[in-house]
């Protein structure tokens, strides 16, 4: 292979390892929501994502994501540094149906410990050369810019956070700021997952409304994810765009976090 990028692991861009893994048989109570609690013994507040289906062959599956609407039935997954919560939502309740989960999570990049093995497997080999792995570009943890003019705010605090991937390894971002773009060159073309701590809860949970791109405003509240052209036409250079917010002491996103992986 003379593409180093065509190996299947890649020194200068890290496999992303799977700190967590849970098959979960949830069955429905009655309610129009509904909430299990899970243990997970990690030490720190995992990301977590995975799907859910209506079938144990998730034949058709659905995203553990909430989508804010209440218009459809939906499952999803929030974790703080204790537990694991399932939430269900079902605007016509049932009762005694089962839905099946399949529960993952990634440690976020302020962890620094050992985490143990996942105990369950959806295969059996650790590696499997019949699967790409999409190597990760990026990662990062980032709170809204703060407007406050105060002594412990920077004055003018980071209006942007940026940097180049898919070049030159595998890069980091933490900080504070209203936005963050990743600039690449094609042919890389990333995939970005998004998960957002809300201070209030103490909970995580991914984001749901990411590439609502051109819905409307109402769909775009922070925060989102756009891709966009970074340099002239037909030269290849790209952007993605993760806008953050911004806040003020005392609105409710003040200590929110946004967390990010890109995968190219």
């Amino acid at each position: 292979m003379e593409n180093p990028n065509n190996f299947l692991i890649n020194t200068d861009y890290p496999l992303d390892m799977i700190i967590y893994y849970k098959f979960y048989e949830l069955t429905t109570n009655g309610s129009s929501s509904q909430t299990v609690t899970i243990p997970h013994g990690l030490g720190f507040t995992p990301l977590l994502f995975g799907v859910w289906s209506t079938t144990p062959d998730f034949a058709v599956s659905h995203m553990l994501v909430d989508d804010g609407y209440n218009l459809f039935s939906a499952i999803y997954v929030e974790s703080d540094g204790t537990n694991v919560y399932i939430q269900k939502k079902e605007p016509t309740p049932t009762t005694g149906k089962k839905r099946y989960l399949k529960i993952y999570g990634f440690a976020p990049i302020s962890w620094t410990g050992e985490s143990e093995p996942t105990a369950q497997s959806n295969t059996p080999l650790i590696l499997n050369t019949d699967k790409q792995y999409a190597p990760l570009l990026a990662a990062g943890m980032v709170q809204p810019r703060r407007l406050d003019v105060r002594p412990e705010v920077p004055t003018p605090e980071q209006t942007g956070i940026y940097g180049v991937i898919g070049k030159n390894g595998y890069k980091e971002f933490s900080g504070r700021s209203a936005n963050v773009s990743l600039y690449y060159q094609e042919p890389v073309s990333p995939t970005v997952m998004m998960w957002k701590t809300t201070s209030s809860t103490d909970r995580t949970a991914q984001m749901s409304n990411t590439f609502f791109s051109a819905t409307g405003f109402a769909l775009r509240t922070a925060p989102y994810a756009d891709f966009a052209n970074a340099g002239a036409a037909g030269d290849g250079r790209k952007a993605l765009a993760i806008t953050v917010g911004m806040t003020r002491t005392g609105m409710a996103n003040y200590n929110d976090t946004v967390h990010f992986r890109v995968y190219g």
